[in-house]
């Protein structure tokens, strides 16, 4: 009887010790976590504060050249990129694309997306909207931008969440600060579109650069690699979204700048509004996806609705508040000369609600294994926007109006999907 106790004492000493250690484990991920949400936080937050100087400091006319030229790098980036961060990430992690081959295609598609940008610049500059050297810049950006995405994508398979997180905010505090530095001097030099390229293509291109540094200091070798259409077509699932949302905001700002400067430059503040309601679900998007893969359907489905309820909360309150006090809001934070556009505002904040939607639907779709019933939403509210766009916008607010109706029919297109599917969580329909 004593040796039986004697032994089992040594076993419950080692299950304690081993459970002490995996807690401190688990805290230590939850802690990486919440600290590399945060600063990609600093990263949103840079972004919203360019977009106030801007609006401070320069006014609607130059914030709408700034946003413009903004949308049309990501606009380029995201559709030239072809989801590739995304699938190095993939393969990297797994072994099968050591990280030199990925440090080599970031140069290859980045020099690619260049020229291929460069066409599309040429015949804006036929069709009169842009001067060559403009669409010249605004192609150099995008192939850094490029370029930087993809080492972002082989960053998240070698380096820490934190540096992970310091990596993606870098561009975005980066680009506040040159824009900090214009506006000081003289806020006309942010009207010109080629000063405002050659700002991304500084941006994007230094960060490309920190990022070569890093992945040097991380040589991963591999007996494997994958072919760049392997990974392209890993990667064409992410790339669809992306296309689209971006799309979708380089569209309507390019409409509405024809018609008035001032008046995109409100939409774009506007839009940087009401992204301040999503930012927090977008931080918490990769916690939500690996909590849903591992449920079963009924599981994810119960906690997908309750998130649509919280979600749903938030958002109310949000659009109420800026909807019934727009042009109190305008006036406090973006300045007198927004005022009269508050009713912009008003509209573009009945726009969180179906964003944070879309956001959980993503989130829903890539956790069940079919990533691409969200490409297909997200291609029919492109859609949408396009046939609205043609068919019934005559003026900036019916651009505005024809955006967020779009917005809503795609949601509940993605709830009919969403009622005709069961998501498994092997990926196959049940």
């Amino acid at each position: 009887m004593r040796s039986s106790v004697a032994d089992s004492t040594p076993r419950t000493c080692l299950s304690v010790r081993c459970l002490a250690i995996r807690t401190d484990v688990s805290s230590h991920r939850i802690w990486g976590l919440v600290e590399a949400s945060a600063i990609q936080l600093t990263g949103s937050a840079a972004t919203f504060l360019v977009q106030l100087l801007l609006a401070r400091l320069g006014g609607p006319e130059v914030q709408g050249g700034f946003s413009l030229v903004k949308a049309e790098v990501d606009f380029l980036m995201a559709t030239l990129v072809v989801g590739l961060p995304q699938a190095v990430f993939y393969f990297v992690q797994k072994g099968d694309l050591p990280i030199a081959t990925s440090v080599k295609l970031a140069a290859r598609v980045g020099m690619l997306a260049t020229i291929l940008a460069l066409l599309w610049g040429v015949v804006s500059v036929l069709r009169g909207q842009q001067n060559l050297a403009t669409a010249a810049a605004i192609a150099a950006a995008a192939g850094s931008s490029v370029h930087y995405s993809i080492l972002r994508g082989a960053l998240l398979s070698v380096r820490s969440s934190r540096a992970f997180a310091i990596f993606s905010a870098a561009p975005a505090v980066v680009i506040l600060l040159l824009v900090g530095a214009l506006l000081a001097t003289n806020s006309q030099l942010m009207k010109s579109q080629f000063l405002v390229a050659l700002l991304f293509l500084g941006a994007f291109s230094a960060c490309g650069a920190w990022g070569l540094l890093q992945l040097k200091q991380r040589e991963m070798s591999s007996s494997r690699t994958v072919s760049f259409f392997g990974l392209a077509r890993f990667g064409v699932a992410s790339w669809v979204p992306t296309v689209c949302q971006s799309g979708v905001v380089f569209i309507a700002l390019g409409w509405i700048s024809e018609r008035s400067g001032e008046a995109a430059g409100a939409t774009a503040a506007a839009l940087a509004l009401a992204s301040i309601a999503v930012t927090p679900l977008n931080l918490m998007s990769p916690l939500l996806f690996k909590e849903w893969t591992s449920l079963t359907p009924e599981s994810r489905r119960h906690q997908f609705i309750w998130a649509v309820g919280i979600v749903l909360v938030f958002t109310i309150v949000f659009s109420s508040i800026v909807y019934g006090f727009s042009s109190e809001i305008v006036r406090l934070v973006f300045g007198a000369e927004y005022v009269p556009f508050a009713a912009f505002f008003a509209l573009l904040s009945l726009l969180v609600a179906p964003q944070s939607m879309a956001k959980l639907w993503t989130v829903l779709c890539s956790a069940a294994g079919k990533p691409w019933l969200s490409s297909i939403v997200d291609a029919a509210k492109l859609l949408l926007f396009v046939l609205g766009l043609v068919m019934f916008a005559l003026e900036p607010r019916d651009a505005i109006l024809t955006l967020v109706c779009s917005e809503y029919a795609a949601i509940a297109l993605g709830l009919i999907v969403l009622a005709g599917f069961r998501f498994g969580s092997s990926g196959r329909d049940r």
